[in-house]
């Protein structure tokens, strides 16, 4: 029992320490965050895996959501805080030659499906975790497009969309292999 807690009390400690490094790599990358915003992040990131760990689904959501509003509002300020552009084409074409490219498209799909995972983990709802996770996704654009700390985007707005939807096929892929082996 001892061994157990203390190899899962290792493994967070580890994802903690990879979350603050690859955080720290992006924040030197894109220079558009306020100083120590890494530490932020990796205290409610902590937090979230911690508090996933324990079974304690709501809680870890909304230590998720405390992680994007600080990912995406601090921040230096923009001069243009919105964008209807449709460019996702002509960047899909330099996706993996552009590493700016490459790291805005994946970022944007996999920034609201762990949220939507542990939702569904919670309620096993999918019409209300839909819901609740676009609404959170347009709230936050609109956040960033007030403060001018990002810039709202329709092209941000459908990649996430497609990031729940991957939230969606990452919770159900468990319960197809059980369907399986109960076969």
């Amino acid at each position: 029992m001892f061994v157990k807690k203390g190899f899962s009390a290792l493994c967070i400690l580890v994802l903690i320490v990879i979350f603050f490094v690859m955080t720290k790599k992006l924040i030197i990358r894109f220079d558009i965050f306020l100083n120590g915003v890494e530490y932020y992040l990796t205290i409610a990131f902590g937090a979230f895996i911690v508090l996933f760990y324990l079974k304690k689904y709501r809680l870890s959501v909304c230590f998720y959501m405390v992680m994007l509003c600080i990912f995406l509002t601090f921040r230096e300020k923009v001069e243009k805080s919105y964008s209807f552009d449709l460019y996702l084409g002509k960047w899909l074409k330099v996706i993996f030659t552009n590493q700016t490219v490459f790291i805005n498209i994946i970022g944007n799909l996999i920034l609201f499906t762990p949220i939507t995972i542990v939702m569904l983990l919670g309620n096993n709802n999918y019409v209300k975790t839909f819901l609740y996770v676009f609404l959170l996704i347009v709230f936050l654009e609109v956040i960033q497009f007030v403060t001018k700390t990002g810039v709202f985007d329709i092209i941000d707005i459908f990649l996430n969309t497609i990031g729940i939807l991957l939230g969606f096929l990452f919770y159900s892929i468990p319960f197809q292999f059980k369907k399986i082996s109960k076969n």
